[in-house]
């Protein structure tokens, strides 16, 4: 039977790797090694099922050590200089279909944005800035993808119009500043282009490293990830640290989230981090709501992102939301594959055994609706399941460690027999799910593990 890394493995990893870091002339400037608001550095404040999620928390031993003797060494280095990029940059696809290149900085300067046509020709961009004191913070603050209180600033830059092609950005620092340009791209598919989406969730550092490389590799269009952005289980497991291993794939394409439940780890992560950095607009801007959910176009499809964590399924706003949105795209001839995602599953046989509350609203509404495909996270494995017509995808596989897929399977076989037939396949691995969305809406689903294995492939015929 293969072993596969318990969370105590992954968290001496994690300490080794930086460890490696520290000792080989990282710039990061060190400070107090305090955990966030003071706690110990691993399992404080989870949400409700959140230690579910991360397993027992172990004996830390050695890698407690590991962690306490560097940061002890690093303590006298000095505060942080704050200045430099911090998280990003990143593409944002807005739900009126606008993109917007995004990126934060520890300093409140003017950064520079050339935006560069599949032709050739640049043009240069002025972000929107916005300012903010952020108290959030989390990690041995001597390691270098530490979360830092402080005041941040963030940069939104509109990219306007584009046409089909491949573009390509470049952020520049203020003069004065030591940091490199930063250049990405990202490809703008038309009416005859098949769309590559990348669907990744619950990526815990160390693990989420390799599947974010897996990721990029994959050459996506869209990156939609399921919640779960970071965990707080080791020192590297940050929101900086999520950025910075994940740049390789949003230097080449967008970046949309849905809500997980460790982004309420503590007070005030939902509305500095996930709020702050990934709606479609900042809290109190003036230019509209946060929404924590939304819809997108996607080619051919229409895919919309619920928030599971913030109220369903008695929410009645975004139940109200989601009913006039079926409804659109189930009346728009343009929409020919209909896809809805969110991190809570309602069918798994895993360790959460299903959302039965939230399958009751939305079950029902996605089969009226003709929703072709929806897509979850939470559960760390790979699962697919066939109910109605609707294909049920759950993949929490981007780092977190792995569960048994088949942990309350003989609870189904006991009390919900009917539904042991509706499981197609099912793997603990780690991994990512890709679509391709086609012109004409046929629709190609893989799912691929580290070791660039497809476990399941699913073909939609065109439409």
């Amino acid at each position: 039977m293969t072993r596969h890394p318990t969370r105590r493995d992954l968290l001496a990893q994690g300490a080794a790797a930086l460890l490696a870091l520290s000792v080989t002339g990282c710039d990061d400037e060190a400070a107090d090694p305090v955990a966030a608001d003071g706690a110990a550095p691993l399992d404080t404040g989870r949400a409700p099922d959140a230690a579910a999620d991360a397993g027992p928390s172990p004996d830390l031993g050695a890698a407690d050590a590991t962690v306490d003797a560097t940061a002890d060494a690093e303590a006298d280095a000095g505060p942080p200089a704050w200045q430099g990029m911090s998280k990003g940059p990143w593409v944002h696809v807005r739900s009126d279909g606008g993109r917007e290149l995004r990126f934060e900085t520890r300093d409140a300067g003017e950064w520079a944005v050339i935006l560069t046509g599949p032709e050739g020709e640049g043009q240069p961009l002025t972000p929107l800035r916005r300012t903010e004191a952020i108290d959030w913070r989390w990690a041995v603050e001597s390691w270098p993808t530490v979360d830092r209180a402080g005041d941040y600033t963030l940069h939104r830059a509109d990219l306007g119009a584009l046409t089909p092609g491949r573009w390509t950005w470049t952020v520049t620092a203020p003069e004065g500043q030591a940091a490199e340009p930063v250049t990405g791209s990202l490809r703008v598919t038309g009416p005859a282009d098949t769309v590559r989406v990348a669907w990744v969730a619950d990526t815990m550092w160390p693990m989420s490293e390799p599947v974010a490389q897996a990721v990029a590799d994959s050459a996506p269009d869209l990156v939609l990830h399921g919640g779960d952005i970071q965990y707080r289980s080791n020192p590297g497991d940050t929101w900086n640290g999520f950025f910075g291993f994940f740049a390789g794939a949003l230097r080449q394409a967008p970046l949309r989230a849905c809500v997980g439940n460790h982004e309420f780890e503590t007070d005030g992560e939902f509305s500095q981090m996930y709020l702050r950095l990934l709606a479609d607009a900042p809290p109190a801007e003036g230019v509209g709501p946060a929404l924590d959910y939304t819809a997108l176009t996607v080619g051919p499809a229409r895919v919309l992102l619920l928030n599971s964590e913030s109220g369903l399924p008695n929410d009645v706003a975004q139940l109200e939301w989601l009913d006039a949105e079926l409804a659109r795209a189930a009346a728009d001839p343009e929409v020919l594959r209909l896809i809805v995602a969110f991190h809570r599953p309602t069918y798994t046989f895993s360790l959460h055994d299903g959302a039965f509350a939230l399958r009751e609203v939305l079950h029902p509404r996605f089969v009226a609706a003709g929703v072709d495909l929806v897509l979850n996270g939470h559960v760390h494995a790979y699962e697919r399941f066939d109910v109605d017509g609707v294909q049920y995808v759950v993949d929490g596989g981007g780092g977190s460690v792995l569960y048994d897929p088949d942990e309350e399977l003989a609870v189904v076989q006991a009390e919900r027999p009917e539904e042991v037939a509706l499981r197609q396949v099912s793997s603990d691995t780690h991994g990512f799910t890709q679509l391709e969305i086609a012109p004409d809406g046929g629709l190609t689903l893989t799912r691929i593990t580290l070791d660039a294995e497809p476990v399941d492939t699913l073909v939609l015929p065109p439409r």
